[in-house]
């Protein structure tokens, strides 16, 4: 479950930014899910979801600066 974020990012340009974060990306408790949803926004993945040797599923995508996130499910 996604519980809290709190990035702080460097942007070139604040309005390619905004439309990023605010139009593209959503937040779910299901990767796969989120997955597909940034698939039809036509967002940057830069690591389709994947269970890793930890135990979680993630996800990585990038923005229009090369900031990576990752999302997480537990």
């Amino acid at each position: 479950m996604f519980k809290v974020a709190v990035p702080l990012l460097h942007v070139s340009c604040i309005a390619d930014a905004e439309r990023f974060y605010c139009e593209q990306l959503g937040f779910v408790d299901d990767v796969d899910a989120l997955h597909r949803e940034f698939l039809s926004r036509d967002v940057f993945i830069d690591l389709p979801p994947i269970d890793q040797t930890w135990g979680s599923r993630e996800m990585y995508v990038k923005d229009a600066d090369r900031n990576c996130l990752r999302f997480m499910q537990l």
